[in-house]
């Protein structure tokens, strides 16, 4: 459940800063920072896969 729960805190977390990088689509460091954001998620669902 806790793993559950911080999952959708993250994708939430997710969707709020590309809506904002929406909102100001002149920024690149929101670019950069959703790019860090996503490999940082995909690196630890390496981790948390069962096996």
């Amino acid at each position: 459940m806790a793993h559950d729960r911080a999952f959708r805190s993250n994708s939430f977390g997710i969707s709020a800063t590309i809506a904002f990088a929406f909102v100001m689509p002149n920024s690149r460091y929101l670019v950069y920072f959703i790019f860090i954001i996503l490999l940082k998620l995909s690196i630890s669902s390496k981790f948390t896969k069962p096996g």
